[in-house]
């Protein structure tokens, strides 16, 4: 069951929630500020969507699509000409052990797994797994880039494990560097 519980104020008070949904345990699964943040599992949310779990073996949150065709699952943009030194998505892992443990979850992980069961039926696959994508349009004035499009960094000194691994199971090469500007240089 869900009990909304709401007091009428006839004074504004932005230290007190605009709403807050609390469950039969009495504990607050949703909450909204006066200035239109919203928290789940937060009670002062300080973002527009703030989602709050102390879940240790599920998911803190989902989207799922089971009927897309051509449109995007997520989708981030930012048309902010004042975004100077903002990350448009930014993930972190920070934490302090004091126990012996074992790290093995990647921050970021891109799997696409396909079957193919239809006999006399093809698959084809010709979009790349990740795109990186780094362009400066100048139409009029400078634009001066000295930008990397992808920086890998290993900093510790002691890791025994490649910066950059790249293996193929596939009859195409492992790796191609191309020196013409394009994806299809064919003497490269």
């Amino acid at each position: 069951g869900l009990v909304i519980d709401s007091n009428t104020r006839t004074v504004a008070d932005n230290s007190v929630l605009a709403l807050e949904v609390i469950n039969r345990a009495g504990g607050n699964t949703l909450s909204a500020t006066v200035a239109g943040n919203v928290g789940i599992g937060d009670t002062t949310p300080d973002a527009l969507l703030d989602l709050d779990s102390a879940a240790t073996t599920t998911n803190v949150s989902g989207i799922s699509a089971t009927a897309i065709t051509t449109g995007n699952l997520f989708d981030i943009s930012n048309t902010s000409t004042v975004a100077t030194s903002s990350d448009l998505i930014q993930g972190d892992h920070t934490a302090t052990y004091t126990t012996a443990q074992t790290v093995s979850g990647n921050l970021l992980d891109l799997s696409r797994a396909l079957t193919i069961n239809a006999a006399a039926t093809t698959l084809t696959v010709s979009g790349a797994l990740a795109s990186l994508t780094d362009n400066c349009t100048v139409t009029a004035g400078t634009c001066t880039s000295s930008a990397d499009v992808l920086a890998i960094t290993q900093s510790y000194a002691s890791n025994s494990g490649a910066a950059l691994n790249v293996t193929t199971a596939g009859t195409g090469l492992a790796l191609r560097v191309n020196d013409d500007g394009t994806l299809t240089d064919t003497t490269p």
